[in-house]
């Protein structure tokens, strides 16, 4: 798997930019802020299993002001909003009373596990989210390095989808179903199906 600096010369390379030779060179901290930017915003969209952790949180000694009994301190390392939180290590499914004030979660549970996503090591990105990440960089680029609208706008497109699917569809769409696909399929109720028991 490329890394940071490989997959900022891919980029620049595919939009007919010199690339640069090292992020030491002049003006390489726009291009390593343009794919730090452009990575988190990708990790954001959407529960992709090679970024998605588990962890306990720590439970703090202040005490929420009013409705819950307890306060855990969020991890640092997380990206966007949390995709679930779990009382018990062995839990199958989430329970739904907390909420989330500035930094910390609020609960009355004893304990909570929560389930988010972070930033992965590079190492462990597949190829088709490589490949949308690397375009999704490129379309950057074409607006700030090479000034290119119409260029930026394509790329854009190719990433995210246009017309009624922007921001939705494109290889992000593809990706998506990529990695839900490669995911156990969710059972209602542990195997009862609650629609289909009340047509019986």
């Amino acid at each position: 798997m490329p890394t940071r600096l490989e997959f900022i010369q891919r980029a620049q390379a595919r939009i007919g930019d010199e690339p640069i030779l090292s992020e030491d060179d002049p003006g390489a901290d726009t291009h390593v802020a343009i794919f730090e930017g452009v990575l988190e915003d990708l990790l954001s969209r959407h529960p992709w299993a090679f970024s998605s952790v588990t962890r306990r949180l720590t439970r703090l000694s202040e005490a929420p002001p009013a409705h819950w009994r307890y306060f855990y301190q969020l991890p640092a390392d997380m990206i966007g909003a949390p995709r679930a939180a779990y009382e018990q290590d062995d839990a199958p499914w989430p329970f739904t009373a907390w909420e989330l004030t500035e930094n910390r979660l609020a609960a009355n549970s004893e304990q909570v596990w929560l389930r988010y996503a972070k930033r992965p090591e590079l190492v462990y990105l597949p190829g088709y989210f490589a490949e949308l990440l690397t375009v999704a960089i490129m379309a950057q680029f074409a607006l700030s390095i090479r000034e290119d609208s119409p260029m930026h706008e394509r790329l854009r497109q190719v990433a995210f989808g246009g017309g009624a699917m922007e921001n939705h569809g494109g290889l992000l769409e593809q990706c998506r179903t990529m990695n839900d696909q490669g995911q156990p399929s969710p059972i209602v109720a542990e195997g009862i199906n609650p629609l289909l028991e009340a047509r019986r």
